[in-house]
């Protein structure tokens, strides 16, 4: 996290508020997926009011970062156990995407569903949810693998975890997906 600090300070001191609000969010994405709840809503409320900076942003572009303000936040009352919340966050985020304009998105949501049921302990209702998400990417491949390890499928758990061991990216969300992957598949 101190090192995506250091770079949204750069790139807000260099003028560039997008460049910043993204990793701002990085920096929350951090924090979430290491437990602390507090500093993530802190980081990606940075993120979002700091895309408000960004100048000539189009329609689009203003509702692309509404959505990922509801994501983070349905995520985050995932975490704090407010499954209601997360689902109205959800709720908000498919409200956005109904207008058209972000269809493109639309696995963020569908992934953002099963991270919900993932944190509720409805592990067949996420894994439905989540395999309608970007399957490329190695943290949903990852949130798979965790559904299928809480409900006790080692063989369908093991399968997702090698898919993410096995994917070419390099991103933070890979490398928690990788930690998950490792920690079970070594037992």
């Amino acid at each position: 996290a101190k090192f995506y600090q250091k770079a949204f300070d750069e790139r807000m001191a260099a003028g560039n508020p997008g460049s910043a609000a993204g990793m701002a969010n990085a920096i929350g994405r951090v924090y979430l997926e290491s437990g602390d709840r507090e500093n993530a809503e802190k980081w990606y409320r940075i993120g979002y009011e700091t895309s408000k900076q960004i100048t000539g942003l189009s329609a689009e572009d203003r509702d692309l970062w509404l959505m990922r303000w509801h994501h983070a936040q349905g995520r985050i009352a995932a975490r704090r156990g407010n499954i209601e919340e997360a689902r109205r966050q959800a709720a908000a985020l498919n409200e956005i995407l109904a207008k058209g304009e972000n269809e493109d998105e639309r696995p963020q949501y569908q992934y953002l569903l099963g991270y919900i049921a993932l944190d509720a302990g409805e592990y067949d209702r996420a894994i439905a949810e989540l395999q309608k998400g970007n399957l490329t990417d190695s943290f949903v491949l990852g949130l798979i693998g965790r559904a299928y390890e809480k409900k006790g499928d080692a063989e369908n758990a093991k399968a997702y975890y090698a898919k993410v061991l096995a994917s070419p990216s390099h991103s933070i969300n890979t490398a928690f997906s990788r930690q998950w992957a490792r920690n079970y598949l070594k037992q």
